[in-house]
């Protein structure tokens, strides 16, 4: 077995045996990097602020008038101010979740911070007074408490949607020639050079187990089929005999079985070949009792 180790000389020149795919590793994980980079925040709003703001408007004349500016303003979302500057130094567009489950991408900008929702509520009161300043005063001193930021970062939604999208997205897949070299004899293996002479050496293997399993399964049939052409040409008796033939099927079985176990045994016993002796044995009392 060839032993090859990153940063050291290949130690033979190594060809891929077969044409295969294989997955480009370095590059898949560049391309994950980027999507997840790309990909936009989360942001949630506090159902509770909306809750809370509800039970803090009491009944009076201006109750109307103060749900519908504070609760509208809270079911936008609210940044704080140092958030939304941080966002848009960031350039990235982020995704508002609302409370009816419905959401929007939009960019930063574009949200409203804490400053900025303050300044509209009080264009609107100040439509509402008429000019009246105590009334002004009595309802932005109402307003402005309730009018906190409720737009928070949703890193578990954030997470869950990233690790969605790096799921659904497949391997970079590179074209393996047959005979194509792997790795140049004295040259410096890369870590390249060493996942692709992983990933042919996990395939060439891979390979060699389904083939031995064929062989294998090839070579029981081929046994059953000769010995039931020789009981029905030669062994009738046997032939239509369930119990013989369950018997000839479980000799048969525990041959295998055991030989299974005597390749686990060191390599200078020779009790490998017990089984087979004995299993002959067996068959050939059941076939002629003269033996």
């Amino acid at each position: 077995k060839t032993k090859v180790n990153v940063g050291e000389p290949a130690p033979s020149d190594i060809f891929a045996p077969v044409s295969f795919m294989l997955p480009n590793e370095i590059e898949t994980a560049k391309l994950r990097q980027s999507l997840e980079k790309d990909s936009p925040d989360i942001y949630s709003i506090d159902s509770k602020s909306i809750v809370e703001a509800e039970k803090q408007i009491q009944k009076g004349e201006f109750q109307a008038f103060l749900k519908q500016v504070i609760l509208d303003q809270l079911k936008q979302g609210i940044l704080g101010d140092s958030e939304k500057e941080a966002l848009i130094q960031k350039g990235k567009n982020v995704t508002v979740r609302l409370l009816d489950d419905k959401e929007f991408e939009a960019s930063p900008s574009k949200l409203l911070s804490q400053s900025e929702v303050n300044a509209q509520v009080l264009k609107s009161i100040q439509a509402e007074s008429k000019g009246n300043k105590t009334t002004q005063n009595i309802l932005f001193s109402l307003s402005k408490p309730l009018l906190s930021p409720n737009l928070f970062f949703d890193e578990v939604e954030t997470q869950v949607r990233r690790k969605k999208i790096l799921d659904q997205t497949p391997p970079i897949m590179d074209l393996v020639k047959k005979d194509e070299i792997l790795l140049e004899k004295g040259k410096i293996v890369t870590e390249k050079d060493f996942l692709r002479f992983q990933e042919v050496s996990k395939q060439f293997a891979q390979r060699k187990a389904l083939s031995n399993i064929f062989a294998t399964a090839l070579l029981i049939f081929i046994g059953f089929l000769l010995f039931a052409n020789y009981f029905y040409l030669f062994e009738k008796e046997i032939f239509y005999s369930t119990k013989h033939l369950l018997l000839v099927h479980s000799v048969l079985f525990l041959t295998v079985l055991l030989e299974r176990f005597a390749f686990l045994m060191p390599q200078d016993f020779i009790y490998f070949a017990l089984p087979v002796s004995l299993a002959a044995l067996l068959l050939s009392i059941l076939i002629s009792h003269r033996v």
